[in-house]
């Protein structure tokens, strides 16, 4: 078996603002999910890299992309932002040189993509405890009028869990580090969690479960009880994932899609309808439909979250950018 390792060294020149500001690299952790954990001889796989904490106003991102030649082909390395906000990228494969410029300052959420690297595999690849490493990364944000050149290095951990990392024959689990689980321990199960939230609209069933890390294995239903068997489906509102293993072991959960309180899978006019009448003609809402609209997890619905919803609705806005 043998380990591969990706490392990301990121060196960012930054404009400085000289008199009315300052300019600074911000640093912040890293989340890097494949959505497989092994790989037969020319199968591809495509690694996302996401921010784990929240980082303002960044605008530049370069540096050097290494990945070992003799395990992997290259397929591309881009960024996860609409094209609209890239002013250019480019990677250099001869220089192993990764190059972002945004158009302007964005906001970056946790949980938030910021990568997405697709590889093919020049041999069979078995799963290790730590498939992929980054190392010295960099965002970096800046205002300008006059300007001189600053770059700063720093060191972040990463720690990649696969699949096969916790043991197989201990109690059952399920994680995610992109869903909400529960109210509490966010992260992972525990007993008497009734919901997995935080599920953008829009999202695959195939891409729903790469977010979701267990040792048992994963049924999901729709909302009328029936086995949802098309991976290309979308996840809707009230439907239900049971996680179980071999001794009788399950955890049973409901899926909430945020601002999606009609149970489609969508935003759309009927969800701003619950929404306004809840507002505005003091309307009940089911405690589901209360949590889907709940999408600044406020545990209050309020006139900001009609502003957000609107916006998705009307002016091709995202949630991932506006909440």
């Amino acid at each position: 078996m043998k380990k591969y390792v990706i490392s990301i060294c990121l060196m960012i020149l930054t404009t400085l603002l000289v008199i009315s500001g300052c300019s600074f690299a911000t640093t912040g952790n890293l989340q890097m999910q494949s959505n497989k954990t092994e790989l037969k001889k020319n199968e591809e796989a495509e690694i996302s890299v996401r921010i784990t904490e929240n980082l303002s106003q960044i605008l530049s991102i370069d540096g050097t992309i290494e990945i070992d030649e003799n395990v992997f082909d290259v397929i591309s390395i881009k960024s996860s932002f609409n094209n609209d906000k890239v002013s250019s990228q480019n990677y250099d494969i001869l220089y192993k040189y990764y190059y972002l410029q945004l158009r302007s300052p964005i906001d970056l959420k946790e949980n938030d993509e910021i990568l997405k690297i697709k590889v093919r595999a020049k041999q069979d690849v078995q799963p290790t405890t730590s498939i992929i490493s980054i190392s010295d990364m960099v965002f970096s944000d800046y205002n300008f009028k006059e300007h001189s050149y600053e770059g700063e290095n720093a060191n972040i951990e990463l720690s990649i869990i696969n699949d096969n990392q916790e043991d197989d024959e201990g109690a059952l689990y399920l994680k995610s580090e992109i869903y909400r689980i529960g109210e509490n321990d966010l992260t992972k199960y525990e007993k008497g969690d009734k919901y997995i939230s935080k599920v953008m609209p829009k999202t695959k069933i195939s891409d729903f479960l790469t977010g979701l890390k267990t040792n048992g294995k994963i049924t999901v239903y729709n909302a009328d009880g029936s086995e949802a068997i098309n991976a290309d489906d979308i996840v809707k509102t009230g439907m239900k994932i049971k996680v179980t293993k071999d001794n009788n072991e399950s955890i049973d959960l409901t899926i909430v899609v945020m601002g999606d309180a009609n149970g489609n899978g969508r935003i759309d006019m009927a969800d701003l309808t619950k929404l306004r009448s809840k507002l505005y003609v003091s309307g009940e809402l089911t405690e589901l439909e209360e949590k889907a609209l709940d999408i600044t997890f406020t545990q209050k619905i309020s006139t900001k979250i009609l502003t957000i919803l609107r916006n998705v609705l009307y002016e091709s806005g995202t949630l991932q950018n506006l909440i």
